[in-house]
């Protein structure tokens, strides 16, 4: 999740914009480790559609 150009997006336009959004930005991405060369241990770290989605359908309900 650090150092990703879309966080760094992210962050600056809630930095200019917080008081315009009506929900705080999220970030759905991959925790801070090395992603498994298993991949049924890569599934556990990378974010899945069904996880985008919950995390987007949250969002959308809270607003």
């Amino acid at each position: 999740m650090s150092y990703g150009m879309t966080g760094e997006i992210a962050f600056r336009i809630q930095a200019k914009a917080l008081k315009d959004l009506k929900v705080p930005i999220v970030r759905v991405a991959n925790p801070d480790v090395p992603i498994p060369f298993s991949e049924p241990l890569e599934n556990t770290v990378i974010p899945s559609v069904d996880r985008i989605y919950s995390e987007a359908k949250r969002l959308v309900q809270s607003s």
